[in-house]
């Protein structure tokens, strides 16, 4: 089981597929997903039952996650977000 970090969450699409997924879901131990909208993490909890994932405010630059805690960082829909491609590079402490 691995720790999956996501930054720039939205509403979840990414995150349901990769929980479905036939090989890759059974290997997500815990999920923390961050999002700076309000809304999208409101529309991400709607319809995503699972006590593995949890989705809370934050941004690139501020997760709030412990360093070293994930196995796994990714980055789904929302790159073309990020404010600074230099300072995002500090998720490979996460």
């Amino acid at each position: 089981m691995k720790a999956f970090f996501r930054v720039g969450s939205g509403t979840g699409i990414f995150t349901r597929c990769l929980l479905k997924h036939e090989k890759l879901g059974s290997s997500v131990g815990k999920l923390i997903a961050v999002e700076p909208s309000s809304g999208m993490r409101d529309q991400f909890e709607v319809g995503l039952d699972d006590n593995r994932v949890s989705c809370q405010a934050g941004t690139f630059e501020k997760t709030d996650v412990d360093d070293q805690w994930a196995d796994v960082i990714f980055v789904a829909q929302a790159w073309h977000w990020c404010p600074d491609y230099d300072k995002a590079l500090v998720l490979h402490c996460v």
